[in-house]
């Protein structure tokens, strides 16, 4: 019913028209005679022209049955019988005999212009200007031809639409109430509109509604008729979600999943928040998340909704659906960024990180690897922030973390958005009080914290070049069995800080007074044998804030002794 009340509030295609892929455009005189052909193209991401273009007028619209064709707008096959084979030769006279059928009834002299220039070895007439007039593309059988003459696409007119209309009206379909509307009207029994981008779908689209089996059926109902719709109530539902899949700020596909959303009287694309945030947005949402004030510039209190489609072949399947408003959606974005937020080792906060870019911390080829469902979970995580993490994503990255012995800051970002879902409080810089944290929590917390500073003892006593550092031998066993290694450790770390205070006795007494802070932080006489799951998150976040810590100091810590 949303679908539907959006329906009537954006600018739709006529009835049984839809936008589509068209790739050539051929120009003809009021008596039909070739002005030129021009292909269509269109800009890609990379900057580089395409051929094809769907944000050209919409045109008619209707899903083959045979033979049928398209009026005035098709594929060359039909429009030109490219080929010269017995099937293109039959495509091409179901094409004209609807043009006769459309001139018989409207007298158009612009679909008469268009049939003159078909039966006078339309072809021929366009390669002659092809060669004459040669472009970076050649015409293929499955390239979608339109027309204009006089510099108007003859689609366009009113009295084309009336016929179209009239011409795929069905009036054996049966009556009985629309399960969208109450109404007792025609029921639809295919549903025509399929959409095109939904992932794991067939390249000539997929239908929403469909029963293609015996076990599908339902009281003798087959096909859309399983759940009856309107066949002008099914037009206008599958002429929206057309609309919305094809706009690039209502559309966003993620892993295996495609998301439409939509919002009245505002403008909002998840895009930019999800994919591709910038700094000033992210700020914006931050400073309301810190303030607790949620009344957002420029937002309307509009209700939003999100549906989630997925594919299976020639039929999509509804995943998932949420109807919110615009400010919960901007407040669950804030509180999803705020997850993430972590001071960099330069002492500031740094970019916020896009959807792909966190998904990928959890893996080692991401072209590879990287699982969809990862995607839709960090994206629910984003719209719904009451929806925890998955426990495997969080080992996931902690497994990757082991692997490189070190903890970048997006894998932070990653470790400290996962416990927070999970109701852990990890703080944005060194949490110096760990206040919000359990007896176990602040044991973790503190190990991670003193593997980050022996491994800096080290290097301010032996310098960047020895063979094996600290971290390197000793951050896999240090976040798992703590007990086991933190006493070889301390011995090693003792004798750096001998070496260091030959050198520069002052950083050295800084060191062991933070030594001493960190231990009289902790919990208990005793390391713990083992970390769980979570409490290894929490060691990864100790580690990167006295990282951070230690590296925002790193400049005073140079010159103290000098």
């Amino acid at each position: 019913m949303k679908i539907l009340e959006l329906a009537n509030d954006i600018d739709l295609p006529p009835f049984q028209y839809a936008i589509g892929m068209k790739h050539w455009t051929v120009k003809l005189d009021i008596n039909g005679k070739l002005q030129e052909i021009n292909p269509i193209t269109r800009e890609n991401k990379k900057g580089k022209t395409e051929l094809g273009n769907p944000q050209l007028p919409a045109s008619p619209h209707r899903n083959r049955n045979g033979v049928d064709a398209k009026l005035l707008t098709d594929t060359a096959e039909y429009v030109l019988g490219f080929g010269n084979t017995e099937r293109s030769r039959k495509y091409h006279r179901a094409f004209l005999e609807l043009l006769d059928k459309c001139y018989e009834q409207t007298q158009e002299y612009k679909v008469k212009a268009v049939i003159e220039f078909l039966t006078n070895e339309p072809f021929s007439g366009l390669e002659a200007y092809l060669k004459k007039y040669p472009t970076d593309w050649e015409i293929e059988k499955n390239h979608v031809i339109r027309f204009e003459v006089e510099n108007q696409d003859p689609t366009q007119l009113e009295s084309i639409q009336k016929f179209w209309v009239e011409y795929c009206k069905d009036d054996n379909l049966p009556e009985q109430p629309c399960l969208v509307t109450g109404e007792i009207e025609p029921i639809a029994t295919k549903f025509e509109h399929k959409l095109k981008s939904v992932p794991n779908t067939q390249g000539s689209g997929a239908s929403i509604i469909s029963a293609y089996c015996d076990s599908f059926h339902s009281y003798g109902c087959k096909s859309a008729t399983v759940s009856p719709i309107g066949a002008s109530t099914a037009e206008k539902i599958g002429q929206t979600l057309s609309y919305l899949e094809s706009q690039s700020k209502h559309r966003m596909r993620i892993g295996s999943m495609l998301y439409l959303f939509w919002c009245k009287k505002a403008e909002f694309d998840l895009n930019d928040f999800l994919n591709e945030p910038s700094e000033e947005d992210v700020r914006v949402l931050l400073q309301a998340v810190n303030s607790g004030n949620q009344d957002y510039p420029q937002i309307q209190k509009t209700d939003f909704y999100v549906l989630a489609l997925s594919g299976a072949s020639g039929r999509v399947v509804v995943r998932d659906y949420l109807q919110t408003t615009l400010e919960q959606v901007k407040d669950a974005l804030g509180k999803w960024f705020y997850a993430q937020s972590l001071v960099g080792v330069d002492g500031i906060s740094k970019k916020p990180v896009g959807l792909y870019a966190l998904a990928a911390q959890a893996y080692r080829d991401v072209a590879k690897e990287l699982q969809s469902q990862t995607l839709v979970e960090l994206s629910r995580c984003a719209l719904e922030p009451s929806k925890p993490l998955p426990k495997d994503l969080l080992h996931k990255v902690l497994e990757r973390v082991r692997v490189q012995r070190q903890v970048n800051y997006r894998q932070a970002s990653l470790i400290k958005l996962i416990l927070i879902s999970w109701g852990v409080n990890i703080t944005v810089d060194l949490d110096q009080r760990m206040e919000q944290l359990s007896s176990r929590q602040k044991q973790a917390y503190c190990c991670g914290r003193l593997l980050a500073t022996f491994g800096s003892i080290q290097y301010y006593a032996l310098g960047a070049d020895v063979n094996q550092t600290i971290i390197d031998s000793s951050y896999g066993a240090a976040a798992t069995t703590p007990n086991r290694i933190f006493g070889v450790l301390e011995t090693k770390v003792q004798n750096h800080l001998a070496e260091l205070r030959k050198k520069k006795p002052k950083l050295a007494v800084s060191f062991s007074k933070q030594l001493e802070e960190i231990h009289s932080l902790m919990p208990g006489a005793a390391f713990p044998n083992t970390l769980t799951l979570e409490e290894q998150g929490i060691f990864a976040m100790g580690y990167w804030h006295q990282k951070a810590h230690r590296f925002s100091q790193k400049t005073e810590d140079s010159t103290k002794d000098n």
